[in-house]
């Protein structure tokens, strides 16, 4: 179960200012301050939380939309091909498309107007 093996020595410093607020500072610097709270009380925030609907800021939106067509960003096509299916396909050596589409590049569609013509 590990119970025997040491403990990794902490990344941090902690400070216990009463017995409700610590303090604990990262090598860095950083400072985080903990409250202890009652536990039914965090459950009944969370539940509250997570209930709430999340309002997007238009302007940031249309912001971001703006950057990323000035970026030419290409939306991403999810790949949700099996993992063998990539497999065989990153296998076969033939070039894909972001969705598994097989890029083939044999000329113009109908063939080409090199050989003979058959009626």
């Amino acid at each position: 179960d590990g119970a025997e093996e040491p403990l990794p020595p902490n990344r941090w410093n902690c400070a216990h200012v009463g017995s409700e607020i610590r303090v604990a500072r990262a090598p860095g610097g950083g400072q985080r301050v903990y409250c202890r709270v009652d536990a039914e009380a965090m459950r009944a925030e969370l539940a509250r939380l997570a209930a709430e609907a999340v309002e997007v800021d238009p302007k940031w939106a249309e912001q971001e939309a703006e950057q990323a067509a000035a970026e030419g960003a290409v939306e991403e096509v999810e790949d949700n091909r099996p993992l063998w299916q990539k497999r065989i396909d990153e296998a076969d050596g033939i070039q894909r498309s972001a969705n598994g589409t097989p890029i083939i590049n044999h000329g113009p569609i109908g063939g080409s107007n090199d050989g003979p013509r058959t009626q």
